[in-house]
């Protein structure tokens, strides 16, 4: 059953797999949760949550042709990375009390459209590696 583990690439696309999908559920939460202790408000937890969701629909599609022209692995960094500054940016506004609906929306926008284009090329890589 966990023979596949037996292998290292796999063991490193699984464990990206795992970190990332943790990070993104985690992320998402928190700026949902955020907005709903910021506002109190159901109607900009339900946009924010539009904001969310929105580039995933539009914005895969660019993804799976990124994966078929580029380096699959240089777009993965490249996007983990920034997602690593987007996340950095809702954290440091909010330690520094700046942060507001527009500025989280702004950059939740940033995070799920840097999902969108990260999710289609990690699908395309760990069907390499299996």
């Amino acid at each position: 059953m966990l023979s596949s583990l037996a292998f290292r690439n796999y063991r490193l696309t699984f464990l990206y797999s795992s970190l990332s999908s943790s990070t993104a559920w985690g992320g998402q939460l928190a700026i949902d949760w955020l907005v709903l202790d910021l506002t109190g408000s159901a109607v900009a937890l339900g946009s924010m949550i539009g904001i969310q969701v929105i580039p995933h629909i539009f914005i895969s599609l660019v993804g799976g042709s990124l994966s078929d022209k580029f380096n699959e692995k240089r777009i993965l960094l490249t996007t983990t990375t920034l997602l690593l500054f987007a996340y950095a940016s809702i954290y440091f506004a909010y330690k520094a009390d700046r942060v507001d609906f527009l500025l989280l929306a702004i950059l939740a926008l940033l995070v799920s459209t840097l999902s969108a284009l990260q999710s289609p090329v990690f699908t395309s890589l760990s069907i390499k590696v299996v």
